[in-house]
């Protein structure tokens, strides 16, 4: 069935897990406030029985889901993994800078000057991360 819909892999299934943890997270968030603002967590039936508020279950269910993803996550070492992508990127960046600077003839000294700007370049243009 799912077939016939046209699904298309997931190719970054870490990037995927921090989606849905994010995506489980706001729905804790958002069932938190629903039961932070309720009377109480029960209502008494007719027959005098207690019924659980259905948004404490619902609650409670987005909860364990966030925890669980974020344990996924950990024990992925999704952060890790994010860390030396970003490292292996930056080595790159700096190769075919260095390559792009020898191809137009720029001196080694120069190039190394121009590489020492970069951090400087980038704070400028995307601001400082928090």
């Amino acid at each position: 069935m799912l077939a016939k819909e046209g699904v298309e892999p997931i190719l970054d299934p870490l990037g995927k897990i921090a989606e849905l943890a994010a995506v489980a997270n706001a729905m804790q968030e958002a069932l938190a406030a629903r039961v932070n603002a309720l009377d109480g967590l029960a209502n008494i039936s007719e027959d005098g029985t207690e019924q659980v508020r259905a948004v404490l279950l619902l609650w409670e269910r987005a909860l364990e889901r966030t925890e669980r993803f974020c344990a996924d996550l950990v024990r992925l070492d999704y952060e890790g993994r994010r860390a030396a992508l970003a490292e292996r990127q930056s080595e790159a960046l700096e190769a075919v800078m260095l390559a792009a600077m020898r191809h137009a003839g720029l001196a080694e000294a120069v190039q190394h000057r121009v590489l020492e700007g970069v951090p400087y370049a980038l704070v400028e243009i995307m601001g400082v991360p928090e």
